[in-house]
C-alpha cells in the first residue's frame, strides 16, 4: 500500500488557502478537511478547542485508512504544528507543510 500523505495548508485569512487546497485535492485525489467545514458540521456554536480536536481526529482516522488528507488550517501556533506532525507520525503518513502568505 502507498504511504498516505498529510498536507497541512496554513496561513492567515484571505490568503488563498482553500483555493490552493482545492487544486491540490483535485490533482492528487486527497480528502480535504477544513476547519470552517468542521465547525459548520458541529452545527452548534462550540469553543475552538473542540473544532481543533475534531479536525485532528478526522484527519487521523482517514490517514489510518490509508487515504491522504489535505488539512486547511489557520494561523497555527507552534503546539498546533507539533500536533499535526504527531498525527501524521501516529497514522504512518508523511507530512507536508504549506505556509501561505498574502502578498
Amino acid at each position: 500500500m502507498i504511504k498516505p500523505v498529510l498536507t497541512v495548508i496554513a496561513g492567515g485569512p484571505d490568503t488563498g488557502k482553500s483555493l490552493i487546497a482545492e487544486a491540490l485535492v483535485a490533482y492528487r485525489g486527497q480528502v480535504m478537511i477544513a476547519r470552517d467545514h468542521v465547525r459548520s458540521l458541529l452545527q452548534h456554536p462550540v469553543e475552538e478547542w473542540l473544532v481543533t480536536l475534531t479536525t485532528f481526529a478526522m484527519a487521523r482516522e482517514i490517514l489510518r485508512a490509508g487515504v491522504s488528507v489535505c488539512a486547511v488550517g489557520w494561523n497555527l501556533e507552534p503546539d498546533d504544528r507539533t500536533t499535526w506532525f504527531e498525527v501524521a507520525r501516529e497514522s504512518g503518513a508523511d507530512c507536508r507543510w504549506v505556509q501561505v502568505e498574502a502578498g
